[in-house]
């Protein structure tokens, strides 16, 4: 595949033979020794260079890992989540709506309308989705659409 696209492609060929051409003059080059070149006080100079940074490394010592800060950064957002998902479910809890006596409920059936130990309850299909909304002024509302005719149905029930 590498020689199908260096056929192919001009600026990848003339990469690759300068590569060649250096790498054809380095191995010329490395043929020549320089003149006079003492190769046992090289030697001694390079071991007394290792042996000075033997040296170095002990005095230094062993050098500790930074503390990893990572764990209480999970910790933090395990904790934030667990308080965002408690609050969105304590949000979303339905309770009745209280109104003078009157209790609003929304349930399973559908809407219920409590007073004096009397229910009233407005039914709602169970194999359709519902959106109930609660009002803070004692109103509740459910609404759905119904899978035989496609109709939206809205149900508003007020306690006064």
């Amino acid at each position: 595949r590498l020689a199908a696209h260096l056929a192919a492609c001009d600026p990848c060929r003339r990469e690759t033979d300068a590569f060649r051409r250096a790498r054809a003059e380095l191995r010329e080059a490395a043929g020549e020794l320089p003149a006079g070149l003492d190769w046992s006080r090289l030697e001694a100079e390079m071991k007394a260079n290792i042996r000075v940074g033997l040296a170095a490394g002990e005095i230094v010592g062993p050098v500790a890992a930074p503390a990893r800060w990572l764990g209480w950064r999970i910790a933090a957002g395990l904790a934030l989540a667990t308080v965002v998902v408690t609050m969105g479910w304590f949000l979303n809890v339905p309770r009745p709506v209280a109104a003078q006596g009157v209790i609003l409920q929304a349930t399973q059936a559908g809407l219920e309308l409590q007073e004096n130990g009397r229910t009233l309850t407005m039914l709602q299909p169970a194999s359709t989705a519902v959106t109930y909304t609660v009002n803070a002024e004692g109103s509740l509302r459910a609404r759905y659409v119904d899978s035989d005719t496609g109709q939206v149905t809205i149900t508003n029930v007020y306690a006064q």
